[in-house]
């Protein structure tokens, strides 16, 4: 028996990796790595807050509204967005994006939870929740999230 003269695998499997330099957006890397350097902030002043006078406990007050109210909300649209951009380039390539993301999830999840043992107050666990409820509305349109 001859060995077959063509590979038995025609269409090789997409592999997904990394995004290339030249197509990554800078901008959305260093916003990134500004919402985690705030809410690591964030998180030190947590520490710090046994505040005993006015003065202290207003400054306080201040900076975790303006603290709070900025570097959480910029690192929560990231993460959407992170998802949205997955979810079209991996779609693009044939691969099949809910199984991949998942299990991203899941990694989230476990970091969170490992987190949660040594840190009050981990979000990490909290992303990987919402996004399992945001692969849900991945097909939703844009009238239809409106309403949700």
């Amino acid at each position: 028996m001859s060995a077959p003269s063509e590979p038995l695998l025609t269409n090789p499997i997409p592999r997904i990796a990394p995004v290339a330099q030249a197509h990554r957006v800078e901008v959305i890397d260093v916003l990134r790595g500004f919402a985690l350097l705030g809410i690591l902030f964030v998180d030190i002043g947590e520490y710090l807050r046994e505040a005993t006078n006015f003065a202290d406990r207003t400054a306080g007050g201040l900076i975790r509204f303006f603290v709070d109210g900025s570097f959480y909300p910029l690192f929560s649209f990231l993460f959407g967005w992170g998802l949205a951009t997955q979810m079209i380039r991996t779609e693009g390539r044939g691969i099949r994006f809910v199984p991949l993301y998942m299990r991203r999830l899941v990694v989230l999840l476990l970091i969170g939870f490992t987190q949660v043992l040594f840190l009050e107050g981990s979000v990490l666990h909290d992303y990987a929740t919402l996004g399992f409820v945001l692969l849900l509305f991945r097909r939703a349109s844009s009238s239809g999230l409106a309403v949700t």
